[in-house]
This record gives C-alpha cells, structure tokens and sequence, in this order.
C-alpha cells in the first residue's frame, strides 16, 4: 500500500473486514466459510501470531471460532521476511505492506517464488498497464480480489504457484500428450 494512504487504507480495510459474515456456506448470507481442515486454521493461527511477535500489528480477525471457521484478519506492518508473506498462505489474511512508490511495490511484489493472482486496486490506466506487463504471476485482477475466475478462462501461476492452467480448453491442452501416428 502507497506509504501516503497506508494509515487510511489499514483503518478502512479492517473495518470493512469486520463486516463480512463469516460461517456456513449453505447459508445465503455467507460471504466466507471455513477453512478446509484444522491443520489449515491452525497453520494460519500460527503464522499470525508468528508475524505479530515479530512486529505486526493485528487490526481486524485472527479469531478462530468452532468448525474450522477463521475471521477474515488484516496484519499491518508486515515485514518481507515473515512467514505470512513468504508463503502462500490459503486462508483470509490481509498483509498490509507499506511501499513508497509502484516501483518498490513492484520489486516486491516480483521478489516472491510463488506468483498465482496479484490485484492492483487503481484509478491510473498507466499503473494498470505496468502492473499487466511487469507483475510476474498467471493473472492481473484489477480492481478486484484475486480469487475471481472463470472457468472459460486460463487460470494458473508463475514460479512455484503451479504449472499449467485450469479452465476446460486450458487443462485438456495441459493434461493431454499429443501423439502424431502415420500408418502407410
């Protein structure tokens, strides 16, 4: 987040987050369910508070509540070398990291092995152009969370976020091997 808004972004975020319901997916209302087991909560229990005792500040979530329900948690001040942001994470967790300029958040954002989906939230076209050509990942969500997809689309990472792409024409293309025969 631009280091001119990061103050104003944090507060604004966690207040929104807090808003969201959170619990079973078979109710309408829901607008997140649980993680997939416990080792899941308990792997991003343990990365927040590993990130909080090095320096992070907790402003929304990190409440785990029965049935592998995790609340939606925004970190601030997250540094480069914690766990929360050197792996890929898998559960509702926001780090929040303050950068000066695009260029800074670029370099950031490029040094990670992993490279799934990455959002740019912007107004500039010029930005939305950069982030295109220049973020290293298999998609640029503008102005949206990264988890958006269709099926008709390829939908894959970059580095270690996977190899190939899903979508039905993208993933017979990636799960077929192709065999030339020639009977004369």
């Amino acid at each position: 987040v631009d280091e001119a808004v990061y103050e104003e972004f944090a507060n604004k975020l966690a207040t929104e987050s807090k808003l969201l319901k959170v619990g079973s997916p078979f109710n309408e209302d829901t607008f997140m369910g649980p993680l997939i087991n416990e080792d899941a909560v308990n792997r991003a229990k343990s990365w927040v508070e590993s990130a909080i005792n090095e320096g992070a500040r907790l402003i929304a979530g990190g409440v785990v509540k029965e049935g592998n329900i995790f609340t939606p948690t925004v970190l601030a001040d997250v540094r480069d070398d914690m766990n929360v942001i050197c792996e890929e994470v898998f559960a509702p967790i926001v780090s929040l990291v303050k950068v000066k300029d695009f260029d800074e958040a670029v370099d950031k954002i490029n040094n990670s092995p992993y490279g799934l989906q990455f959002s740019i939230f912007t107004n500039r076209l010029e930005l939305t152009k950069r982030a295109i050509e220049e973020f290293e990942c298999g998609g640029v969500v503008v102005n949206d969370i990264p988890t958006v997809r269709f099926d008709i689309q390829p939908y894959g990472g970059v580095k270690l976020s996977g190899i190939g792409r899903e979508g039905p024409r993208f993933a017979l293309e990636e799960m077929t091997e192709i065999k030339s025969v020639e009977i004369f």
